[in-house]
């Protein structure tokens, strides 16, 4: 992925996943809880990226 794709909320959308399992993960979540989150929001990401050709 190219960063010049990226707006801003994007890039803020992408740190909170970052940072989400982390915190989860604190919080009691399951790794499948965690991976789940993750892979729904990497999906969300994905679709609006390709969206914008």
């Amino acid at each position: 992925m190219n960063t010049g794709e990226l707006t801003e909320g994007d890039a803020a959308h992408i740190t909170a996943v970052n940072q989400s399992p982390a915190v989860m993960s604190r919080a009691g979540a399951s790794q499948k809880q965690l991976g789940t989150i993750v892979d729904i929001s990497m999906s969300a990401l994905s679709r609006a990226l390709h969206g914008r050709d």
